[in-house]
């Protein structure tokens, strides 16, 4: 009740920039004391660009030292599409350049310098509406917008404001205006290009209100601001980002396409943890409060429903961010539109909202984002991928005079505890995170196998001291492990969570490795995570190696690399020298590689040990033959 009588019909401007002074305050303070560390996978991602990466731009990360290696798709690569690009002997990182140039921040400044300026995006945006008469929308942007949500796009979206405000909140701008709002708008595309889809929003609102040569201005600075930022990295990587997200399987065919795009409307509008039934439910229970306490001759029973279901909703909305098992996690699929911004809810349900001229440009922009832009399931999709229509919806809000209605009551009070859980949440993933790094530099000095590519580029501030591997499967646990065989490795961490069972389903009698040591690692503040470590010894005399070996030889023949297959095959050799088979897959490769003299020595002697080997006797005519087609 305190949020709806803080909204009341009359209320001033003056108390908004009151609360508003409040709430910027406390943000700052917030900022100064969360843990600094990363939240999502494509932030860590971007930091670890400008920490381990070279040149002006931080395009590539050099390869590890034994593997062949990051940018080896077959070697189990950390960072892969659309994260990373492989190329030869190192890994281009696929996320925009000035993306990755304004993560050169934390190696200028610190980590926390980047929490510090996304409150300040955070901040510059609430001041900037302010300054139009839209004193109250502070109180819409949540946590997500500064804390969830990679600095860029709340950047971009700050970038973006003038032009929209310019079109929407202003009824003529001046020729000087219309060039700098352009201009800003080409950065904020080279920063989220998605904010492309802006430019044709913009230009056909002011051509449809003849103001055409605002229109002309605008888009003729978002064209040269464009050209100049484009030459300065060039158009490959610029458009790096877009290239490797529309590679992506969704995008090969028209069905995955399409697939990608039903996936793409229930992710970023209404996806509200796992279950189908219980989000819809609970959406419909949102909006019926919504209705209810909009009433204007609604009696106390009807009211006190209304307050009832918006009970509910926070209730549920807690129980999918905090669930007993990795809260964060759980956060992962209840990151929509609509989860993330209640208050969108009430502007979709609202007539006056439809009227406005601005939630139709919104809608278009929200459709077309849908359309175009490459989606997956991830952290606060939603208003990190359609940010850029957010400021449109939020004007709509502000025209159809939403905040005077009694439900905006309910949306501040669902925001409040929202940024209040989102918070926590943040911090206590920034807290673990950072605590698990910690704990595990001990172990400095051994490869190291998680189990997630995710794992392994959350703990990227250990790239310097341990090289990390991935494998969430059995086959490529085995894969990593022959690799260390051949590089005559002897030892190798594996780094599991606690009710992972990988390595005793890929090795259940301990052979050809064993665990020499076992260690728990413990993180974590509002909830705690524990993960297992294991050292495994790999038993280099033992015979359990010789399928592992020969199974990796035989793909690495199949793809071609019969230099790699020859070696792994001559380590399965040297451990039982007494195979026929062995010596007569030695022969083949060598068969292949063109050693025909080596070959037949090979195949002669997988003869001699057993005669009626089939495969060896047809390589052997074979070889013969070619030997009397040289002589001949």
């Amino acid at each position: 009740m305190i949020a709806a009588a803080l909204l009341q019909y009359d209320m001033s401007d003056a108390i908004s920039r009151r609360w508003l002074i409040i709430w910027s305050v406390l943000m700052l303070g917030v900022s100064f004391y969360v843990p600094a560390g990363t939240w999502t996978i494509d932030d860590a991602v971007k930091a670890a660009s400008v920490r381990y990466g070279e040149g002006a731009w931080h395009t590539a990360i050099p390869d590890g030292e034994i593997r062949g290696k990051l940018s080896d798709p077959r070697a189990n690569p950390i960072l892969v599409p659309p994260f990373a690009e492989p190329a030869e002997h190192e890994v281009r990182v696929g996320f925009s350049p000035y993306a990755r140039l304004f993560a050169g921040i934390e190696s200028l400044l610190s980590r926390r310098a980047l929490i510090v300026v996304s409150v300040l995006i955070s901040l510059g945006a609430a001041w900037f509406l302010s300054a139009y008469g839209m004193q109250w929308v502070f109180l819409l942007l949540p946590l997500t917008f500064y804390g969830l949500v990679p600095w860029e796009h709340g950047l971009a979206m700050l970038l973006s404001l003038p032009a929209i405000a310019q079109v929407f909140l202003r009824e003529r701008g001046s020729a000087q205006f219309a060039m700098l709002s352009g201009l800003l708008l080409a950065t904020a595309i080279a920063l989220r290009m998605e904010y492309v889809l802006l430019v044709p929003l913009l230009a056909l609102a002011l051509w449809r209100a003849e103001r055409k040569r605002e229109m002309l201005l605008l888009k003729a600075a978002v064209t040269v601001g464009l050209v100049v930022l484009i030459s300065l990295c060039g158009p490959a990587e610029f458009f790096r980002q877009s290239a490797l997200n529309h590679a992506l399987p969704g995008w090969a065919s028209l069905g995955g396409y399409l697939k990608s795009r039903i996936d793409a409307i229930w992710d970023l509008i209404f996806a509200m943890g796992p279950d189908l039934v219980q989000t819809i439910a609970m959406f419909v229970v949102l909006v019926m409060a919504f209705v209810l306490i909009g009433l204007r001759d609604a009696s106390r029973v009807m009211r006190a429903a209304g307050w009832t279901g918006a009970f509910l909703f926070l209730l549920f909305a807690l129980r999918v961010t905090w669930q007993p098992h990795s809260p964060a996690l759980s956060l992962l699929s209840s990151g929509s539109l609509l989860f993330a911004m209640p208050w969108i809810a009430l502007l979709v349900i609202s007539r006056g909202a439809w009227k406005t001229k601005a939630m139709a440009y919104a809608i278009a922009g929200v459709v077309l984002g849908l359309l175009l832009v490459p989606v997956s399931s991830g952290v606060h999709w939603g208003p990190r991928l359609l940010l850029f229509a957010v400021p449109l919806l939020l004007i709509a809000f502000h025209q159809a005079d939403l905040p005077k209605s009694r439900a905006m009551g309910v949306v501040i009070l669902l925001m409040a505890v929202q940024t209040a859980s989102s918070g926590a949440l943040a911090f206590a993933r920034l807290s673990e995170t950072q605590q698990h790094a910690e704990r595990l530099e001990q172990y400095s000095g051994n490869p190291m196998i998680a189990t997630t590519r995710a794992l392994a580029i959350d703990l990227y501030p250990l790239w310097d001291k341990i090289e990390f591997f991935s494998a969430s499967t059995g086959d490529e646990l085995k894969q990593i492990l022959v690799e260390f065989y051949t590089q005559r490795r002897d030892s190798a961490w594996l780094h599991l969570e606690a009710t992972d069972s990988l390595y005793v389903q890929t090795f259940p009698q301990n052979k050809p490795v064993w665990p020499h040591k076992m260690a728990i690692v413990n993180a974590g503040n509002l909830y705690r995570t524990q993960w297992r470590l294991y050292q495994l010894v790999m038993n280099r005399g033992d015979r359990a190696w010789i399928p592992l070996l020969e199974a990796e030889a035989a793909r690495l023949m199949q793809t071609g690399e019969t230099k790699r297959a020859l070696f792994v095959q001559e380590d399965a050799l040297a451990l039982d020298t007494s195979r026929a088979e062995a010596h007569s897959n030695l022969g083949l490769l060598l068969a292949r590689m063109g050693k025909t003299e080596e070959a037949r020595a090979a195949v002669a002697r997988a003869l001699a040990m057993d005669s009626t080997l089939s495969q060896a006797a047809e390589l052997s005519r074979q070889l013969e033959q070619v030997q009397a087609d040289v002589s001949e």
